[in-house]
């Protein structure tokens, strides 16, 4: 193995690095625990819930200086029941 090869396994992951922004950040500090981050061939994946869309946008804010792509399965629900979940 290469040194380079080495020192590119010690790299955080895009998920390690996402969740770390995701706690530091004021809108999400406490309510990060409701998002599900996975890894993606090219970047991550969103999904879990929120009671604002503000706050599905600001998801993406946050992690934009991170320069991968960040798919956002999140779904709006707030606490007066109204959804953007489909009724089925």
């Amino acid at each position: 193995m290469k040194p380079l090869e080495r020192h590119e396994s010690r790299l955080p992951s895009p998920v390690y690095e996402a969740r770390r922004c995701l706690e530091q950040d004021l809108h999400f500090h406490n309510r990060s625990q409701t998002i599900t981050i996975e890894p993606s061939e090219d970047g991550i994946i969103l999904t879990g819930t929120v009671p604002t869309y503000y706050l599905k946008q600001m998801l993406q804010e946050v992690l934009r200086p991170l320069h991968f792509r960040v798919e956002n399965h999140v779904h709006v629900v707030s606490a007066t029941g109204l959804s953007d979940i489909d009724a089925r």
